[in-house]
């Protein structure tokens, strides 16, 4: 059954067909990228590794409300504080924050400290933190592409409590000429043919990675590499199978003599009994009716087919911009650093921004519409990089030194010393080399000294000296 593009039905079965082939080539679809719920149950393996990582990272940097003053004058009935010139800096540098009316007005940004927003975030529900709202609302997203919360309102028209829904369960309803009509939600797969739970557009605020095939659901990255999921879970199903019960035949019994139903139940039972099972392995036996044992090898080309475990975990990894490196045990220092750099920023901050940008155009304007929310920058700063940016931007007059400390968060230079840039290799300040540099006094060079002349002359003092003793 097929419901507004979504298959309303658990991952089938692929027939098997008996065959000497490992089991593998004929495994379960276990997670289809048309099945939410089989999605959902794919959260294992390494799937389980990504996507709650991601959910933890995600989680774990701190989202804060902010209020955007169009003058410093203006008053607020919220206790609010200052921000460094950095994180004011970073804030208008996220392109997704710059870009908001109230920030484009703004001649000041100050943080909240005391609101009902805050509140709402950090009290979701009576049975849910902020924690537990932010990485269940990114692992829904990791899985499924999807997340949606249902926001309930006070009897002013204000949220008080956020409840996170089970993405499997919720089905837009499309409008030809609004978009969307309305969301339903569905308490039961079972009951997917009823009505359903109906709420209005105000009521959801959707969360979605980008789906180029769909303009309603997003798509997660397991359905990129839903293949390469069922592959590892059919070779840890076969594996697992294997140390239970000898998935894969040996070898096989055969007789020339018939056997009824009866004797094959029995032989079969006794079969089992002496064979099946770790504890069983190598063991010896005695079978009546001339049974005799051919054993089975595996082909070169099922030998290689199982080592492709490690490809399938490598694909999984990217597709959740996860770098192995990161968690390497033969990574050093310098590239668990420059991992984790690589990380936060192509995987972790695209995430924050794609979050942020969807709470501050559904939920910050239901309490006031000067306030945003953002996540603190979980980018690490690479201090061999900045380091030589600033150098080079001091070098090149583009910036002061004042402005480089600001970066730093530290003190301008005393008596406005590095207020302007600076140019030349000795750093001259700039302004010195436009009205030009104070005259240094003349000095002058020491005349060369003709020792033999000056010899001659101490020579003809003495002289005239003793002369004049005499006379």
């Amino acid at each position: 059954m097929k419901f507004f593009g979504f298959h309303i039905t658990k991952a089938l079965t692929n027939k098997f067909t008996p065959h000497a082939m490992v089991p593998w080539f004929f495994g379960k679809n276990w997670a289809s990228s048309q099945d939410m719920t089989s999605l959902l149950n794919a959260y294992k393996s390494w799937v389980y590794v990504c996507a709650s990582r991601n959910a933890a990272t995600f989680a774990a940097t701190p989202l804060r409300l902010f209020v955007a003053k169009p003058k410093s004058s203006t008053k607020l009935l919220a206790p609010t504080r200052s921000i460094s010139k950095k994180h004011s800096l970073y804030l208008r540098s996220n392109p997704k924050i710059a870009s908001l009316p109230q920030v484009v007005k703004a001649v000041e940004i100050e943080e909240i400290t005391e609101h009902p927003a805050i509140d709402l975030m950090h009290n979701v529900n009576p049975f849910m933190n902020q924690s537990d709202l932010l990485e269940l609302s990114d692992l829904y997203e990791e899985l499924t592409g999807n997340s949606f919360w249902y926001i309930v309102k006070n009897a002013l028209g204000v949220p008080a409590e956020i409840w996170p829904l089970p993405p499997d369960r919720v089905r837009i309803i499309p409008d030809p000429k609004l978009f969307i009509k309305e969301y339903r939600f569905f308490t039961s797969l079972s009951s997917f043919q009823r009505g359903g739970t109906q709420f209005e557009i105000d009521e959801i605020v959707h969360f979605k990675f980008p789906n180029p095939t769909d303009m309603y659901y997003g798509a997660s990255p397991l359905q990129a590499v839903s293949d390469s999921y069922n592959i590892n879970q059919n070779m840890n199903t076969f594996e697992n199978a294997l140390f239970t019960n000898n998935a894969r035949p040996e070898g096989l019994w055969t007789t020339e003599q018939e056997l009824d139903g009866s004797d094959t139940k029995r032989l079969t039972k006794m079969l089992s009994e002496m064979y099946q099972g770790v504890f069983n392995a190598g063991k010896s036996g005695l079978l009546s009716h001339g049974l005799k044992y051919t054993p089975l090898n595996f082909s070169p080309r099922e030998l290689g087919f199982m080592k492709g475990r490690e490809w399938t975990k490598k694909e999984i990894y990217e597709a959740y911009d996860t770098p192995s490196g990161l968690f390497s045990e033969k990574a050093n220092r310098a590239n668990a650093e420059a991992s984790q750099y690589v990380y936060a920023k192509y995987c972790i901050q695209p995430r924050h921004r794609r979050f942020e940008e969807k709470l501050n155009e559904q939920l910050a304007p239901m309490f006031d519409e000067k306030l945003f929310f953002a996540f603190d920058n979980v980018v690490p700063a690479d201090r061999e990089l900045q380091l030589r940016e600033d150098t080079e931007l001091a070098k090149a007059s583009i910036k002061s030194i004042d402005e480089i400390r600001l970066t730093r968060e530290m003190e301008p230079l005393p008596d406005g010393a590095g207020a302007v840039p600076y140019i030349g290799q000795g750093f001259i300040p700039i302004t010195a080399a436009q009205f030009g540099m104070p005259a240094q006094e003349e000095v002058e060079e020491p005349k060369e000294v003709d020792e033999e002349k000056m010899v001659q002359e101490l020579s003809n003092e003495i002289v005239e000296q003793l002369l004049r003793q005499v006379s």
